[in-house]
């Protein structure tokens, strides 16, 4: 069975759509969190070129990934060096407001040299105010990166073979963005299309796997309907249609969701909206799946200097199954909690927690896989310009199926800003 499912981070955040660059949009937009405000206070002042402020960031770590690839037996391990460098640029222009971004990340495992990767960003945005009611976003990236998923490999002839690498993708997104209220009503038309690309996979067994069940196209739009019955508290209706097409045209897939929901602001107390409704996929060879589909994303700000964040969210996925050289897309339902807490016991610290769990269940097959994570972190701002960082992850994989597997990192390094 060959996975085909979306990665599960991008290398820039695409739920909240930042048209501008991260520098312009923390100072613009309100803190969600302790973290966001932390940040705020300690950033860099930047330097201005021809009306443009530039903010550039550096930063080395180090530290031991006992299980790089998540595999369930024989599993590489390695200390680990990583570089990275970014760069932000924001200018305001009348009502126009523009921002370029880039980011180039090299890491580096010396025990299991196979794995080094480079990872980038290169992103370019605009954001139209044309008065009190309309506002237009629009932004282009370019993107390379590892997906990280639950499982990490394909099935042959039944018996489950994992990838010596983890998954190494391009893409090429293009974002539009309409926002319009006329009083208490709200209007939002959204569209993506992405260009994808992954590099062939090796299975431990050295099968050379193509990726064409997911290398072709991936495009989505959305319209949301809003209303606010009292000020920060309203309800809101969500429609969205998608569809993927590759270049192995078994892998192809259409989606389509329909959801209601809530928004809430409570005094800066609890901030967010959740939502529920249906949601379903057919696919080209004639099956179909559909169910209840549900997701949230709060803020719950406990005291000053403590904030919680809450993500969950239930989606359909596919995979592409193979028997003989044959492949055919299956569906795959996935849910996925994530729980974050943000504390600064000093001005000049930053701690962090972050619990995670996600669950996929196939309807073809009696197969579940599962994840627990874990992230710990803390941040010191030794000077204006220089941040000491610490992070512990640990994840543990179970499956019926492909097998358990346990990983634990620890990086250590210092972040520069200019």
């Amino acid at each position: 069975m060959l996975k085909c499912k979306r990665h599960v981070a991008l290398l820039v955040g695409a739920c909240s759509l930042p048209w501008t660059s991260t520098a312009a949009w923390a100072a613009a937009a309100e803190p969600v969190s302790v973290g966001d405000r932390f940040n705020q206070m300690h950033l860099a002042p930047g330097f201005s070129v021809e009306g443009w402020e530039v903010r550039p960031t550096a930063e080395l770590r180090s530290g031991y990934d006992d299980n790089i690839t998540w595999a369930s037996v024989d599993a590489a391990s390695s200390a680990a060096l990583s570089l990275r460098g970014s760069i932000d640029a924001s200018q305001q222009a009348g009502p126009y407001a523009l921002g370029v971004s880039a980011m180039l990340r090299q890491t580096w495992y010396p025990e299991a040299s196979a794995n080094d990767r480079t990872e980038g960003t290169l992103r370019a945005s605009i954001s139209a105010d044309l008065g009190p009611q309309l506002v237009l976003k629009g932004a282009i990236s370019a993107e390379a990166g590892v997906e990280t998923g639950i499982t990490n490999g394909i099935v042959v002839d039944g018996v489950f073979d994992p990838y010596t690498k983890k998954a190494v993708f391009k893409r090429l997104p293009v974002e539009a963005e309409v926002d319009y209220s006329l009083g208490r009503i709200g209007l939002r038309g959204d569209a993506r299309l992405e260009a994808v690309h992954y590099d062939d996979q090796t299975t431990r067994s050295g099968l050379r796997v193509s990726q064409a069940f997911r290398n072709g196209y991936e495009g989505e739009v959305g319209l949301r309907g809003s209303y606010e019955f009292y000020p920060n508290l309203g309800a809101f209706v969500d429609l969205r249609e998608g569809a993927r097409r590759y270049e192995d045209s078994n892998g192809d897939s259409d989606t389509w969701r329909a959801v209601i929901g809530g928004t809430v602001e409570l005094t800066h107390l609890l901030v967010g909206e959740a939502y529920v409704g249906y949601a379903g996929q057919s696919f080209s060879n004639g099956g179909e799946s559909s169910g209840l589909s549900y997701g949230a994303q709060l803020h719950w700000f406990a005291r000053n200097l403590l904030s919680f964040s809450l993500n969950a969210s239930r989606e359909f996925r596919a995979e592409v199954d193979t028997t003989a050289g044959t492949t055919s897309a299956v569906a795959v339902t996935h849910d996925f909690v994530n729980l974050r807490a943000e504390w600064e016991p000093l001005r000049q610290m930053l701690v962090y927690a972050q619990a995670g769990f996600e669950q996929e269940e196939r309807q073809s097959v009696n197969r579940r896989d599962e994840l627990v994570s874990l992230i710990l972190g803390a941040t010191y701002a030794l000077t204006g310009n220089l941040n000491l960082e610490l992070e512990y992850e640990h994840e543990d994989g179970t499956s019926n199926f492909s097998g358990d597997f346990e990983r634990n990192s620890l990086m250590i390094g210092v972040t520069a800003r200019y």
